[in-house]
């Protein structure tokens, strides 16, 4: 090994300390005392100045720590420990770092008061080290320790995963995948989930350590950000972030002067994570990394990882039940048996061939398993448990090639699967044939949703595969489609008087919520099937009318409008009754979206519609919707007189059926904050807002229109002064919200809760509300309704007399209502005018709500959080 020269006279930088005694071909020192026949002038100089055995330790030191056992390291220094003689403080001082570095601060400690007691009397272990080795910095020391740690816990973790193994692995070469990374520098191991991408990562980290100075493992599996990529890498890399928060410049610098190893697991998770790869690849010369995605990465060399062929799966099986049962160690379920041969290999082969290995009675009898939660015959356990082994990539590609196999909720299993059906030997050739030859994807609305297409001659395989099945596969596609579009209606069908019930109400948004990919693509079937007949085109349009209120609360706004608008796409009519619904149904999300002007026009056209039918019901029901347009843009005389006429219309029809009933208790509650907001009759309003509140309850409502209700007469009693039964309708609203996953209305208790506390005088819990409010808004996409927010900051400050602040924050208030079309309420206009009087008299005429980049500032570090950043 030739060390590059550098003279202990001169003051060295930790990097070039690093680079005098890194290798040259890319091994350090493999044993201890590995350079000690090196007769290079930098290492006479060291033997002469401090003896032989300090070059080795200085050595260790610097080279950032070989991969061996860190007990063997403690012993090693302690041996040299005793092998001093004479109490020399520069050599006591480096053994001491040497100890440190091994998280033995305590020998350390012991060590140095025993040889130097004098002047351990004077200063602490750091300060001694530094007064006697001042050619290191400041913060070597520290810095350095830090890198240790981390390398002795990445190693003892390798190690681990190394010892639990036991066995090479069965199925894998890593031999020639270690070279790749070696050749390469960047590599990405695509595959399947649960194929064994994560245990051949590691293994082939652990095969390189002796080529690396570190080898750290971060797993992307619950991150979804870029930004969250950072702060993960920081953690394992022990980093300390920068004072600026910077967590990706941290990790950056750091890399640029690391010979590391880096494995990134389930890259699939994080959108853009090719660009960050490829970008560390050029900055970092000396960084190597390995990556495992499901799909390939943009840029990236790809290694594709196939599943485990069936000599292999048996074997594997095998070994590992063998070794349970000499262990005596039967594993709980099948996920404990994942994890005890490491992950691999694919889940659906492993239980396949446990299959083949024994009978399901037989495997049922090791521990609970997932085929007991079904009670159906042996084929449909065994497709339950392939398919809930997917991953959702896959999920999509089975079920658009129309295998009866789309979705496995309870009720779909027994209407898909025939007795004669082989899914198994289907779905584990088809899966193979998706292993070997990838997938391209091709994005395509709704909303960013992702189909996949297979390429073209896997496409043609897996057609003459799937046509030995006795199946018919257009059934198996029919069947389903229908089946989801039972389960939409379900959520509205008013005439039945029993969709409303809250109970089942929810059960479907919660089935939904797990089947929605799989609703998805009925839809697409819908869609498609439309284009050649007009009367499945109708019951597409209707499909997706029934969905309305899923999206509605799910917050699938503009995925609503999309789907809403493709279905009619290719029409040339519709029955009326049915292009009014879709027209109201669309108004709903453009609505949502702040499309005002767009939803209008929609819901007038609807209302042209039914007052041809002669609806009356739905007439009202339109005007109703117009006032809470009309409301949402702060026109409150036009939604009032919308909402007068409403009400007087389905007051006359109101038992005609529960949709009117229903109807009509909307139609008062918004009438009922007309009263409250726009004439300032409070009394007026809660009358209102009470009888709606009685109606919901008698018809069952669901659990968000009446938590809507008592929002709105929370809001209302506040007002009137009535604060604890106020706190009370926005306890009953937040749990209804809550069972209903309207996280948004969830965010509108918390800003209410923030101004009764305001107006009760408890202004840090107001004021910790309200910025609780803005986040969880700011999260979930709904900037608009943040101004509410930040005006009751703007109360709370006043409050406290901060008048500055009070300026800061209007002037963000103002923007938001400017930005989002969202005027304020007459009500309110009028208490804020009165608040700025009282700002413009603090500040003696020189007041001003001229949004400056200060002013935001000040704002945005005053704790509210970013809420302004993308837009400005």
């Amino acid at each position: 090994m030739a060390l590059r020269y550098i003279s202990l006279k001169e003051r060295p930088t930790r990097l070039e300390l690093e680079a005098a005694l890194s290798p040259v071909n890319g091994s350090l020192f493999g044993k201890l005392g590995d350079g000690r026949n090196d007769d290079s002038p930098f290492v006479v100089e060291l033997r002469t100045k401090v003896g032989e055995w300090y070059t080795d330790l200085l050595a260790r030191l610097l080279t950032e720590f070989l991969p061996v056992d860190p007990e063997a390291v403690r012993q090693f220094l302690l041996r040299r420990r005793d092998e001093v003689q004479e109490p020399q403080p520069e050599l006591s001082a480096a053994l001491a770092v040497a100890l440190l570095f091994v998280q033995e601060r305590q020998t350390a400690e012991n060590l140095l008061v025993e040889r130097h007691p004098a002047q351990m009397k004077a200063h602490g272990i750091e300060d001694f080290i530094k007064e006697q080795l001042p050619k290191l910095e400041q913060n070597w020391i520290e810095s350095l320790t830090r890198a240790v740690q981390t390398n002795l816990a990445t190693h003892a973790y390798l190690r681990a995963h190394k010892s639990r193994q036991q066995q090479r692995l069965i199925g894998r070469q890593v031999p020639p995948v270690a070279r790749r990374v070696l050749q390469e520098r960047v590599l990405c191991l695509v595959g399947a989930a649960g194929v064994g991408k994560t245990a051949l990562s590691l293994e082939v980290a652990y095969e390189l350590l002796s080529h690396f100075k570190g080898a750290f493992f971060a797993t992307l599996r619950t991150l979804h950000q870029i930004a969250e990529i950072w702060q993960e890498l920081g953690e394992q890399l022990k980093l300390t972030c920068r004072d600026d928060g910077n967590w990706e410049g941290t990790v950056r610098t750091y890399l640029r002067g690391s010979t590391t190893l880096l494995v990134l697991d389930n890259c699939e998770q994080i959108p853009g994570i090719a660009a960050i790869i490829l970008s560390l690849q050029e900055e970092c010369p000396q960084l190597s990394l390995l990556a495992t995605s499901r799909i390939p990465l943009d840029g990236i060399q790809a290694l594709v990882v196939e599943p485990l062929s069936d000599t292999d799966t048996e074997a594997l099986l095998k070994r590992t039940l063998r070794r349970l049962v000499d262990r005596g160690e039967l594993p709980e379920n099948w996920q404990a048996l994942k994890e005890l041969h490491g992950g691999i290999p694919l889940l659906i082969e492993a239980v396949a061939g446990a299959l083949q290995y024994a009978s399901v009675d037989q495997l049922l009898d090791i521990g609970p398993c997932p085929f007991a939660a079904i009670d159906d015959d042996t084929e449909a356990r065994r497709l339950w448990w392939m398919y809930s082994c997917l991953s959702k990539q896959e999920k999509q590609l089975f079920r658009f090639l129309g295998l009866p196999v789309l979705s496995f909720d309870g009720e779909l299993v027994q209407v898909l699967l025939g007795d004669e059906y082989d899914g198994y030997q289907s779905m584990r050739v088809l899966k193979r044939l998706l292993t070997r030859q990838l997938v391209h994807s091709e994005p395509e609305e709704p909303d960013g949703a992702r189909w996949y297409y297979l390429l073209p001659p896997v496409q043609r395989l897996a057609q003459a595969l799937l046509k030995q099945a006795p199946a018919e596969m257009a059934l198996g596609e029919k069947r389903c489609a229908h089946y989801y579009e039972r389960l939409a209606y379900s959520l509205e069908d008013p005439e039945e008087g029993t969709d409303f019930k809250r109970e089942q109400h929810l059960r479907t948004l919660r089935r939904l919520d797990r089947l929605w990919d799989d609703t998805r693509l009925a839809l697409a079937w819908w869609q498609n099937s439309g284009r050649e007949d007009k009367d499945i085109a109708a019951q597409g349009v209707e499909f997706a009318i029934n969905l309305t209120t899923f999206w509605e609360q799910r917050q699938l706004w503009r995925e609503g409008e999309l789907w809403l608008r493709r279905m009619r796409n290719g029409l040339q009519a519709l029955p009326p009754d049915v292009e009014a619904r879709r027209l109201t149904g669309l108004g709903n999300m453009l609505l949502r979206l702040g499309q005002r002007k767009e939803s209008r026009e929609c819901k007038e056209q609807s209302l042209t519609l039914y007052r041809e039918l002669e609806d009356h019901v739905q007439i009202g029901v339109l005007l109703s919707d117009l006032g809470a347009v009309a409301f949402e843009g702060s026109e409150l005389e036009t939604a009032h007189l919308h909402l007068t006429e409403a009400v007087e219309v389905l007051r006359r029809h109101r038992y005609v059926s529960i949709r009117a009933e229903v109807g009509y208790a909307k139609a008062i509650n918004n009438l009922g904050m007309t009263w409250g907001l726009l004439q300032g009759d409070f009394d007026k309003a809660c009358e209102y807002l009470r009888e709606s509140l009685q109606l919901k309850h008698d018809r069952l409502a669901t659990a968000g229109s009446l938590g809507e209700t008592l929002l709105n007469l929370a809001v209302m009693t506040g007002r009137l002064g009535e604060f604890a039964e106020a706190m009370s309708y926005l306890d009953q609203a937040e749990t209804l919200f809550i069972e209903s996953g309207m996280q948004w209305a969830v965010a509108y208790v918390v800003c209410g809760r923030g101004d009764i506390w305001c107006r009760t005088g408890a202004l840090d819990q107001a004021e910790a509300a309200f910025h609780q409010a803005a986040k969880s808004l700011w999260e979930l996409r709904d900037k608009k309704s943040i101004a509410s927010c930040v005006e009751g900051l703007v109360q709370v400050a006043a409050h406290k007399n901060d008048w500055r602040y009070v300026t800061r924050l209007w002037a963000v208030a103002e923007w938001l209502r400017q930005r989002y079309k969202s005027p304020r309420f007459p009500v309110d206009q009028v208490e804020f005018e009165q608040l700025l009087r009282q700002a413009e008299d603090a500040f003696q005429g020189t007041f001003s709500t001229d949004m400056s980049s200060d002013s935001l500032s000040e704002v945005v570090f005053a704790g509210l959080p970013g809420i302004l950043l993308a837009d400005v």
